[in-house]
């Protein structure tokens, strides 16, 4: 997690590490709620799984470059579902 309260994201860091993959996803969710209603979310999130999958907030899309394209792939979602899975 990323945020200006170092507190709050070593707390959400561990938090998405002990609850999975669904809670990154719900996390990404709710940030687009916040943008959709012109708000700004506390956090941001950039999340790797075990497939070498990497979950990035909206905020941040676009503002990540993978050095190693071959290893790994960003995926944007849409609500909960994946749209796309890019490979830089």
């Amino acid at each position: 997690a990323i945020s200006p309260d170092g507190a709050l994201a070593d707390f959400l860091s561990t938090t998405f590490f002990v609850l999975g993959r669904d809670a990154v996803l719900e996390a990404i969710a709710q940030e687009e709620t916040l943008l959709a209603q012109g708000e700004q979310p506390q956090f941001r999130v950039i999340a790797v799984d075990r497939d070498h999958k990497i979950y990035v907030s909206p905020s941040l899309r676009g503002q990540v470059e993978l050095l190693e394209p071959e290893q790994f792939q960003i995926v944007e979602l849409s609500g909960d579902e994946i749209k796309k899975i890019t490979t830089d």
